[in-house]
Parts: C-alpha cells; sequence; structure tokens
C-alpha cells in the first residue's frame, strides 16, 4: 500500500493547532457578538489565523502526525 501525495491544500489549517499552555492569548470577542457582557474577553484554546506564531503552531502540529509511527514519515536533513 504506497501512497503518493503530490500536493495538499488546508483551509483552516492555522485553526487547527492547539495554542501551548505557555502562550496563553486574550482576544476582544467580535463586536455585535450575542451574550457577551461589554467588557468580556476569551482565552483562546486554539490557535487563531492572523496571530503571529499561528503558522509555527500549525507547523509543530503537522509535523507531529506525519512523523508519528501510524504514517512514519522521516525528515529530511535538509529541513530546519
Amino acid at each position: 500500500n504506497h501512497t503518493t501525495l503530490k500536493q495538499g491544500d488546508c483551509k483552516n489549517a492555522f485553526v487547527q493547532a492547539d495554542l501551548p499552555p505557555e502562550e496563553e492569548t486574550i482576544v476582544r470577542p467580535p463586536i455585535g457578538f450575542p451574550f457577551t457582557p461589554k467588557g468580556a474577553f476569551w482565552l483562546l484554546k486554539k490557535s487563531l489565523y492572523g496571530l503571529r506564531r499561528a503558522p509555527r503552531h500549525w507547523y509543530q502540529l503537522i509535523s507531529t502526525i506525519l512523523e508519528s509511527p501510524e504514517i512514519g514519515l522521516k525528515r529530511c536533513h535538509h529541513d530546519p
């Protein structure tokens, strides 16, 4: 069973990664969001598109998955 992956696209990739506990991120809810008291803030659990470190969170997640024993890919020595 050989699978060839030529290209992949994940439109919501950045929102799939969990935020590390040491990177607590607090945001304001969108204006007009129902049932939100004035002055409320949200503590994010997942990465959010537009966060400075969102690409890094996604890279860490996808690297862990691809290098897992189930998939078994190995990092090329040219990759960082």
